[in-house]
């Protein structure tokens, strides 16, 4: 099961190393999706939590997601050609939030500083995904092709090293 996991990982590395675009609109619609269920448990959740200080902030992030997943869903083709963009944005606006939120939460939680850098270094990213939109896409896409072959490949070699059927 793992050299088959291994082989699935490969060729989907060398269809997003060949195929960019395609991968780009899948990547879309996979974060539209994903964006889109995680706004609602958010947004659920602020509003069962909404006497905990700062409940406002997780609400306004799952409403942020929500409209951005729907957003993704609706053009696909379209969210393909801006979805740099609308990344950066999401993720400049997701800064934000960490920041206002770990402020907001500083008295509350001793590591409140880690969500104020992550909020920080989010915002630093953001800028340069908006700064290079067509060269982030590509990137991405090659960094998913890398990523995966290399997994496939773990996941073989475990797999004919240890002989097992599943891992």
């Amino acid at each position: 099961m793992a050299a088959l996991k291994g082989l699935v990982l490969i060729l989907l590395g060398i269809v997003a190393l060949f195929y960019p675009i395609a991968t780009i609109l899948t990547f879309a619609i996979y974060v539209g999706i994903t964006t889109l269920v995680t706004g609602f448990i958010i947004t659920i959740a602020a509003i069962v939590n909404h006497k905990v200080n700062g409940w406002g902030w997780a609400l306004a992030e799952g409403i942020l997601d929500i409209i951005f997943g729907i957003v993704l869903l609706s053009y696909p083709f379209m969210t393909a050609i801006i979805f740099p963009i609308m990344v950066g944005f999401w993720i400049f606006f997701g800064g934000v939030l960490q920041i206002s939120t770990s402020i907001a939460y500083r008295s509350e939680v001793k590591s409140w500083w880690l969500g104020l850098l992550f909020g920080i270094v989010a915002i630093m990213f953001a800028f340069w995904i908006l700064y290079t939109p067509v060269s982030s896409a590509f990137a991405l896409t090659y960094v998913i092709g890398i990523f995966a072959m290399v997994f496939g490949l773990y996941y073989i070699i475990n797999a004919i090293t240890h002989k097992r059927i599943a891992f």
